[in-house]
């Protein structure tokens, strides 16, 4: 059940947009770029868009992780690649609130776990 789970999430996960569609994607600010969430903590984590689907990125605690990542206009959302992460864990939705900002312009919100952080978008990997 874990492993069939696993596998649907990822073969959904590969359904990233193709090249010549990343410019109309609703989720176009972070693909190809770095996306950083700051919390009121003074954790930081940050998250590589690719453009083939996976992600890059790197927890408060410094570690480097992989995953891959499917958006809509509504929610993104990041299935991390460990496996030795439970896999309630690794599945991850937010909201996308890239819509109408610029790369650099930060902005607040609440994450699917009810901490307020600020997120930016930077520019490449």
């Amino acid at each position: 059940m874990k492993a069939a789970l696993i596998s649907g999430l990822t073969a959904l996960c590969l359904l990233a947009p193709a090249a010549s569609a990343l410019d109309e994607h609703p989720f176009a600010l972070a693909i190809g770029n770095t996306m950083v969430g700051t919390y009121e903590t003074g954790e930081v984590v940050s998250v590589s868009f690719h453009a083939d689907g996976t992600t890059s990125m790197v927890f408060p605690d410094g570690s480097p992780h992989t995953g891959h990542w499917m958006a809509n206009e509504r929610y993104f959302c990041l299935v991390n690649d460990a496996e030795d992460i439970d896999l309630a864990d690794r599945i991850r939705c937010e909201e996308n609130h890239t819509a109408g900002k610029a790369l650099g312009e930060s902005w607040t919100q609440t994450d699917s776990y009810g901490s307020t952080v600020e997120v930016v978008v930077n520019e490449g990997h």
